[in-house]
């Protein structure tokens, strides 16, 4: 038998899925990230994280979007941008 997968080991879907809308909720709250979000979708924004973090973590689904380099290119994202999203992620 193989080895769990990360996505497994973290407990998957069960577990991302409500991780995913806690870090959302706490980013749309802050108002120095709010600005990246207008005219987004916010389901499909958070769908689509959903997806990423199953891919890389080993899980069934297939992320197919673009590379985060490209995906970022053209905001104007700065350190203190990076900084209180990593704090989010706590």
């Amino acid at each position: 038998m193989p080895a769990p997968s990360l996505y497994e080991q973290v407990g998957g879907d069960a577990v991302l899925r409500p991780a995913v809308e806690l870090f959302y909720r706490k980013v749309f709250q802050d108002p120095t990230l709010v600005p990246f979000f207008d005219g987004i979708d916010r389901d499909r924004l958070k769908a689509h994280q959903l997806a990423f973090l199953s891919h890389v973590l080993g899980g069934p689904d297939q992320y197919e979007g673009r590379e985060l380099r490209d995906a970022h290119a053209s905001h104007a994202i700065e350190q203190r941008h990076f900084d209180c999203i990593t704090l989010h992620m706590e």
